[in-house]
């Protein structure tokens, strides 16, 4: 299997691109969007794109309440869900067609994280 890391920092990104394998995943660094706001010691989520289910699967691992959740593409993709973090998972559609994909995560504390991936 392939493994393609990114990392998005803030508005910065850093993508490190290969060619897609079959059964390929992505992990994607959901960080915080907001400099305004303190940085959390640990960020409460892990999201990662996987190429078999052409899906981002979200994972909460805290308690976070409800979390409005947007997944957009320049490949055509929205969409939008509230995530109950109860839950622990949720799988979240994309297309799997080569474009550059944001996740973005408004908790309801209002905090913003942002996850960026290219396929």
């Amino acid at each position: 299997m392939f493994i393609i890391a990114a990392v998005f920092m803030l508005h910065q990104s850093f993508a490190f691109d290969g060619q897609r394998a079959d059964g390929q995943t992505i992990t994607i660094r959901v960080l915080p969007d907001n400099p305004q706001r303190p940085n959390r010691t640990e960020i409460p989520f892990f999201a990662e794109y996987n190429d078999v289910l052409n899906s981002v699967v979200l994972s909460c691992v805290d308690e976070c309440g409800d979390v409005s959740v947007t997944l957009v593409s320049t490949a055509g993709d929205w969409y939008q869900t509230v995530f109950d973090t109860e839950d622990g998972s949720i799988i979240i559609p994309a297309s799997g067609d080569s474009g550059h994909y944001t996740l973005t995560l408004v908790t309801s504390d209002g905090a913003t994280y942002v996850g960026e991936f290219d396929l």
